[in-house]
């Protein structure tokens, strides 16, 4: 690992010491306290707001079409009993 170099955190359960890989594919630990984190990026965070915005519109709109297709199997059993006379019932 070189100062200023690009890695992918693996694992930091321990406060101390994490898991790092860099762009080589070398994988290691390196002190905590060596690394630093780039602020989020503010386009990245709008897009995951749309999205989070269109999966709630989804689920939205899946939850009213799973509402109405219950009541419309209601309205057709029923439709059906209706024809039914004492002999079948």
């Amino acid at each position: 690992m070189e100062k200023g170099e690009d890695c992918i955190l693996l694992d930091n359960t321990d406060s101390q010491r994490w898991r790092v890989r860099n762009s080589r594919a070398a994988a290691g630990v390196v002190p905590s306290i060596c690394l630093t984190f780039p602020p989020p990026d503010t386009e990245t965070k709008r897009k995951v707001t749309d999205l989070n915005d269109q999966f709630q519109a989804f689920i939205k709109l899946w939850k009213e079409k799973q509402s109405k297709l219950k009541l419309d199997m209601v309205f057709a059993t029923m439709s059906v009993i209706k024809q039914w006379d004492s002999a079948k019932v």
